[in-house]
């Protein structure tokens, strides 16, 4: 059994924007994912795909081993709000889908401050116990985030879930775009699959 590591990433190319998981660990446009809510109930805020198509053969057997930092931010004096990941492994077959496991994150707890500078920011390892599956040439692994998140009561939309994909693990801090992020917060997604190794 060996390990490969992917980085999630964003790449930006005029107007198409496309997810991929990246074997190399190369820079893009789009940093993070950024969603704002408003429900009082557990919601998905958000849904990403990132693929990556193999051109041989593998099978993937054991722990993938998910690091990536997710930020909760309520933005008012009057609200909380709570969020939590999901991370799926998938297969995909051209226009076949099927789910091989997944994990939840620990959910986060913000309680509003009033600024969008004072969020509550987590780095965790997610372990995801995945099943022997065969990859044939042309299939794709599929990595799904999915962002769930409410806060305790609703005016206008004053909470927002953040979850960084930099392959680089730049600072983000001095960006506006990405103020929540410190400037010793990881800020890539790395995803380590195990497969088997035939020699």
């Amino acid at each position: 059994m060996g390990y490969v590591s992917y980085y999630l990433a964003d790449g930006t190319d005029g107007n198409l924007i496309t997810k991929s998981i990246l074997k190399a660990n190369d820079g893009f446009t789009d940093l993070n994912s950024t969603t704002d809510f408003d429900s009082t109930t557990y919601t998905k805020a958000g849904d990403l795909d990132f693929d990556v198509k193999f051109n041989t053969q593998k099978v993937l057997k054991g722990l993938v081993l998910c690091s990536f930092t997710h930020i909760l931010n309520v933005n008012t004096n009057a609200k909380s709000g709570n969020g939590y990941v999901i991370v799926k492994i998938r297969k995909y077959s051209g226009t076949t889908e099927t789910e091989i496991a997944n994990n939840q994150s620990d959910i986060l707890s913000d309680s509003g401050t009033g600024v969008w500078t004072d969020p509550e920011i987590a780095t965790e390892l997610l372990e995801i116990d995945c099943p022997e599956t065969l990859f044939k040439a042309g299939d794709s692994l599929r990595v799904t985030i999915e962002m769930w998140a409410k806060i305790s009561q609703v005016s206008a939309v004053d909470a927002r879930y953040t979850i960084g994909h930099e392959p680089s693990n730049s600072d983000l801090s001095g960006q506006t775009s990405e103020q929540s992020f410190a400037s010793s917060t990881q800020t890539k997604f790395q995803i380590d699959i195990p497969f088997k190794l035939f020699l």
